[in-house]
């Protein structure tokens, strides 16, 4: 039986496990703003998690209160994919870091370049 690849979908709220009433789906309890307002307050992650492939979760996605990771969990769950929105954020997140890299070894660079050249 294969996994789901899914996210969190902070716009419609956490998704209880299926077998864990006391853990969400891709997303944490913000116990500081819970004691405080007593109120729940959820940290979504933007990493994807795997979960098993079940009725309760293929409804999940097909309702939208999950989102497909991949369109592989997408096709599984009969629910459309669009990557730019629903994709998984993990290489999203590594290209982002990679690219922020890139820009500060560039800036540091051009740095030390502009220290030599400036009079004495």
């Amino acid at each position: 039986m294969p996994n789901l690849k899914v996210r969190a979908n902070p716009e419609r709220g956490a998704v209880l496990h299926e077998m864990a009433l006391d853990r969400f789906v891709g997303a944490v309890v913000d116990l500081e703003k819970l004691t405080k307002s007593k109120k729940y307050h959820f940290v979504f992650a933007d990493a994807s998690v795997e979960v098993p492939f079940t009725a309760y979760y293929r409804r999940c996605v097909l309702d939208g209160d999950l989102l497909a990771a991949d369109a592989e969990t997408a096709k599984l769950c009969g629910a459309p994919f669009d990557a730019k929105k629903h994709g998984d954020l993990d290489a999203k997140a590594k290209k982002s870091k990679e690219d922020a890299v890139k820009a500060a070894k560039s800036a540091a660079k051009e740095s030390a370049k502009g220290e030599g050249s400036q009079p004495s």
